[in-house]
């Protein structure tokens, strides 16, 4: 394959955080971001430390809610303090 390849900075003035925190607050009703949280952190539950802290720390960007449920079922709640 040949051709030219490019990378354009978008045009919409989100940021990698705006859309899922709207999808979060807005769409989701308590029992699914309920079900989201428990999903994702009962998966994570085994991965290293590191790993569980990053991701908490992505979730609190999305919103603060998502953050401190993941935190507490991941154990990794002292790191609030630190974003």
């Amino acid at each position: 394959m040949t051709g030219l390849v490019g990378r354009f900075k978008p045009a919409h003035p989100n940021d990698d955080f705006a859309q899922p925190s709207v999808f979060f607050r807005k769409v989701f009703n308590d029992q699914a971001r309920t079900n989201l949280i428990n999903n994702i952190s009962n998966g994570m539950k085994t991965c290293r430390i590191d790993i569980r802290e990053r991701m908490v720390r992505q979730f609190y960007k999305v919103d603060p809610e998502y953050g401190e449920r993941a935190a507490k079922i991941v154990d990794v709640t002292h790191i609030k303090s630190h974003l």
